[in-house]
Parts: C-alpha cells; sequence; structure tokens
C-alpha cells in the first residue's frame, strides 16, 4: 500500500509499534479549516500599543503562529527597539501599530519610521478601535498596507499579515530557517527531545512517532549532552525548567562547543511560561525557536517541519468526548490531534507524575524549599494544562509562583486548594485511563 512500518524496542521497558499509510482524501469539505501559518513562520514583529492586555492578546496570536514578537508600550520605545534592532543586523519586516496612543499616535509612529531610511522598509498595519474614523489618504501616504479594527479575529489578523508580507512595495521578507516546508516524502528525522515531564514526554513522542521520527529522551539538560556526544541529531527539542541543568545552560553549552567542533544543531525551545521576555531568554542561548506548552499537535508539526518535511501529514480526528466541571476532553484530544489512545495514555501517565508530583510540592512547602517547590509545581501545572483542567491548573500556578518569588506566605490556603483540584481531576482520569 506504498506505506511503511517499523519498531521501537528497549529491553525492560517494552516496545512501540508503528504503521504508515497514505489514505485518499474524503470528498467533504471540513466544517473547521485550520489556519496555514507557514507564510509567517519564525518571522519577527513589532507590537506598538499603549494597552497592556492587547499587548498581551497580539503576543499570543503572533507566538501561536511561530512568529518572533517584540512588545512596546508606546510610540519612543518602538522607534528605539527598532533603531537597535536595525543597527544589530536584525530590521523589523512588519510592525503592528496601534492608532490612539497618548503623546505619539499610530500614525506619527509610522511617519517617523518612513521618514527613517534605516526603518522604512518595515511593513507597517495599523489597528484601530471600533468606530474610530481613519484618515484613509494618510494611510496611504504613510504606505500603511492595511488598517484593522480591534478586537481584531486571528483569522483576519492572520491573513492581513500574510497579505502584507506578500504585497506589491513590501520588503522581499524570507521566513529564514523557522519557515515551515510543505510535507513531503523524505526519511524520518532524529530527534532529541530533553523533557522532565512524563505526560510531556509521552505527547512529544506520541505526535512524532505519528509522523515517523525517531525520538530519543533525554530527562535533563545533562542527559542531552550526554545523548549529543553518542550520536547526532537533526534537532533538539528542549524544556527550559529541567532538574541538574535546565534548557538554557544546555544549549548555552551546545553552542560553546559547536564553536570548536563546526557545525549547528537545531534547538527549539519548549516552555510552559507565558511571562513577558521568555522567548528572548531563549534565542540568546542560542535556541532557534520557540514552542509554547502545553505542546499542540500542528503547532509541534510546524516546528518540526520548519527543519525538514515530515513523513506524512497530521492526522485528523472528529471524536469530541463531553465537556466535564473538572477538564474539557474536546480540547484535551484537539491538542493531541485527535489521537484518543495517546490521550489515555497521557492520562495514565500523571496519575504516575502525581504520586510523587504531589508530595515534592508538599515537602516544598514544608522545608520551605522554594526551589524544589517551584519545580514540581511548574511540571504538574504543564501537565494538567494538557487537559484543560483550569482550576488544577490554576491552583499549581499560585504555588509555582510563590516558589519562583521566594514568599510561602499563603502556601498552605494554596496546597489545600491544589490538593481539592487534583482529588476531583484523578478519578475522572483513572476512569478514563
Amino acid at each position: 500500500m506504498g506505506g511503511r512500518t517499523w519498531v521501537q524496542s528497549e529491553v525492560g521497558k517494552g516496545s512501540t509499534f508503528h504503521f504508515l499509510v497514505r489514505f485518499g482524501l474524503q470528498q467533504e469539505t471540513s466544517r473547521r479549516p485550520w489556519l496555514t501559518s507557514e507564510a509567517v513562520q519564525g518571522v519577527p514583529v513589532l507590537v506598538v500599543d499603549d494597552n497592556r492586555t492587547n499587548r498581551r492578546i497580539l503576543e499570543d496570536m503572533l507566538a501561536t503562529w511561530g512568529m518572533l514578537p517584540t512588545l512596546a508600550a508606546d510610540g519612543p520605545s518602538a522607534l528605539a527597539e527598532m533603531k537597535r534592532a536595525a543597527a544589530a543586523g536584525r530590521p523589523h519586516p512588519l510592525a503592528l501599530i496601534d492608532v490612539m496612543m497618548p503623546d505619539m499616535d499610530g500614525f506619527a509612529v509610522a511617519e517617523r519610521i518612513k521618514a527613517d531610511r534605516d526603518l522604512a522598509s518595515c511593513t507597517l498595519l495599523l489597528l484601530s478601535s471600533a468606530g474610530q474614523p481613519l484618515n484613509r489618504e494618510r494611510c496611504k501616504e504613510l504606505g500603511i498596507v492595511r488598517c484593522m479594527t480591534k478586537p481584531v479575529k486571528q483569522f483576519d489578523l492572520l491573513n492581513a499579515i500574510r497579505d502584507a508580507l506578500s504585497a506589491p512595495g513590501a520588503e522581499e521578507q524570507s521566513p529564514g530557517p523557522h519557515a515551515a516546508a510543505a510535507p513531503g516524502a523524505v526519511l524520518p528525522l532524529r530527534i532529541l527531545l530533553a523533557e522532565d515531564g512524563l505526560v510531556n514526554q509521552q505527547v512529544a513522542v506520541g505526535l512524532l512517532a505519528l509522523r515517523g521520527h525517531r525520538v530519543v529522551v533525554a530527562n535533563n539538560g545533562k542527559e542531552a549532552l550526554a545523548a549529543l556526544e553518542k550520536e547526532p541529531f537533526d534537532l533538539v527539542l528542549m524544556d527550559v525548567e529541567m532538574p541538574e541543568m535546565d534548557g538554557l545552560e544546555a544549549t548555552i553549552a551546545i553552542r560553546q562547543k559547536e564553536k570548536i567542533t563546526g557545525g549547528h544543531v537545531w534547538v527549539l525551545a519548549m516552555t510552559a511560561h507565558a511571562m513577558k521576555g521568555a522567548r528572548e531568554h531563549c534565542l540568546q542561548a542560542g535556541m532557534d525557536g520557540y514552542l509554547s506548552k502545553p505542546i499542540q499537535a500542528r503547532s509541534l508539526y510546524e516546528a518540526v517541519e520548519a527543519v525538514r518535511p515530515a513523513a506524512a501529514p497530521a492526522p485528523e480526528r472528529e471524536v469530541r468526548p463531553p465537556v466535564t466541571d473538572v477538564l474539557d476532553w474536546g480540547a484535551a484530544l484537539e491538542r493531541v490531534g485527535g489521537e484518543t489512545e495517546l490521550l489515555r495514555t497521557m492520562a495514565s501517565l500523571f496519575l504516575q507524575e502525581c504520586t510523587h508530583l504531589m508530595p515534592e510540592i508538599r515537602r516544598g512547602i514544608t522545608s520551605k524549599d522554594c526551589v524544589v517547590l517551584r519545580r514540581a509545581a511548574h511540571t504538574l501545572r504543564a501537565s494538567a494544562d494538557y487537559f484543560t483542567a483550569k482550576a488544577a491548573v490554576d491552583a499549581a500556578s499560585r504555588l509555582e509562583a510563590m516558589g519562583r518569588k521566594g514568599d510561602l506566605s499563603g502556601a498552605e490556603e494554596a496546597w489545600t486548594a491544589l490538593e481539592y483540584e487534583i482529588n476531583r481531576l484523578l478519578p475522572v482520569l483513572a476512569s478514563y485511563a
């Protein structure tokens, strides 16, 4: 049938059997088409808006498509950032600018950009509030390629950005090495997965196996470096938060060695942090890209295909288990590409993880060990997030934040809330598993 089969086996642990086969396309048009972000993945973009919430919403949208957003709260800081980037040889190819800002509005910012020959090649999109009249002639004079009304829908914004970057007069912007290639029949990638969370490991390995990729798992940065010494890899998926040696330290070590040996292995960060500056820290450490957790099936495939086309298209499933008051099965299934067996395995692994993560969190609180508390709560939060168990995620997030700040006042109350939510979640997952 033109496919292939293979097996991965490890003594004492068991075997996993795989197969790939091509089938014909269904005749019925999909009722919910996916956004295609290949054309914009890896493209830097500057977001200028004085409203913090608006900046955060746009940042999340852009990062979801694999873009590299930089945020500015006003016109002067936006211009300063653009000059800094241009001087470093990495000018911004695109800027999303809010119209209504104090002191210097969006038009004034656009005028300053177009008047500066080092910045003038930047493609500009203007964002205005509903009901706010826009001077279309001035937009045309300033070379603004698109004006959009807030709140902006994801689909509309993605299409606008793709059109803007390919519009006549816009600078030809190559998406660079982050751009996802079209799927094709190629040899599987050799991927090193550095991740300490059992659920995260299972999700990534399960999804990548569906594409025919060979995955080796390392539980921390030290194990990742040791694995790279033994054999070459096409790509490293590197978790940022890991014990013994975190992902940033490991990446720095990889890049330092490459200065001597030559070569360049792709390293993609994986982190559940949504904190400002997280992406910048990853790139400064030498990482080539950024993948947010919990991992989404399509985001993972796009990131991997940016290195090399994968061997088979992502599977589509229409299975949608019912939503409960504890978690959202439908959203959880969507995150793993509709693979019910993978989700069932994840549920089993989460049950295992909780048997040591919950005692670790308790130990961190009792002994006032903020490092232990932060790491255990971080791993638990990231794993629970796969099942969209919002209450459990929020409870773990509170304890993670306390560990990060070093302030454990209120930790007992937060622990009680977490224990309650986990005790609600575990029976549901156990029943499903």
